[in-house]
């Protein structure tokens, strides 16, 4: 056939006018070879099809794992942060109030002592 009318419905017609050239039996081995080359390439299509379905839906398993594995360790990282500031913030006021108390002490005795005396 020439190039010309290479993937055009006259290609198409080219191959009916073949197929109906065939003798009866030829043209039935042609079509059971069809049914099955066609019943192959849908095979193998839902084969890539499930494939793909399969290697998506395992790599959102994986990446939801891996979201959680990280929010974690943030989350943790985080929490460790809040407690060591909490603790450093805890001994400031600490200080503060121990300082402050310390002070009112020696003030009261001092007072004491010069106005009891």
């Amino acid at each position: 056939m020439p190039t010309v009318f290479e993937h055009d419905v006259i290609e198409r017609g080219f191959t009916m006018a073949e197929l109906y050239a065939l003798s009866e039996a030829d043209r039935e081995r042609y079509q059971e070879e069809l049914k099955h080359y066609r019943d192959a390439l849908s095979m193998l299509r839902t084969a890539r099809e499930e494939g793909i379905a399969e290697g998506i839906e395992k790599g959102i398993e994986k990446g939801i794992e891996k979201g959680i594995e990280k929010g974690i360790e943030k989350g943790i990282e985080k929490g460790i942060e809040k407690v060591e500031k909490g603790i450093e913030k805890g001994i400031e006021k600490g200080i503060e109030k121990g300082i402050e108390k310390g002070i009112e002490k020696v003030s009261k005795k001092v007072w004491n002592r010069r106005f009891s005396a």
